[in-house]
């Protein structure tokens, strides 16, 4: 984790939320040029998550999602079962439903 910075996460396209936390991981999905096409985001916040999703960033389509949550299941009740979810609860190592992080291996 990252040290504690002043971040801002856009809950929808009017509404944001500022706090003292650190992104704990983030996954893009790429489209064919190489431009981001999703990003998925959550940080620390308290002792709790802020989850984030970017569909389209640096273009006129951009929409925002974002959430605190308050557990894993929290975050994927947010994030879902894509694959690029499924990518990134792999890179925070937490288990949700259907999936398991087998430790020693």
């Amino acid at each position: 984790m990252t040290s504690s910075l002043e971040i801002t996460v856009r809950l929808s396209a009017k509404q944001t939320l500022s706090f003292s936390g650190g992104c704990l991981a983030r996954v893009v999905a790429l489209n064919h040029d190489g431009g981001i096409r999703r990003q998925f985001s959550v940080y620390s916040y308290a002792r709790e998550y802020v989850a984030e999703r970017i569909d389209y960033p640096d273009t006129i389509d951009v929409r925002y999602w974002g959430a605190q949550c308050s557990s894993h299941l929290a975050l994927y009740d947010f994030f879902g079962n894509e694959p690029l979810a499924n990518y990134l609860y792999g890179r925070l190592s937490i288990d949700v439903p259907g999936l398991r992080v087998i430790q020693g291996l």
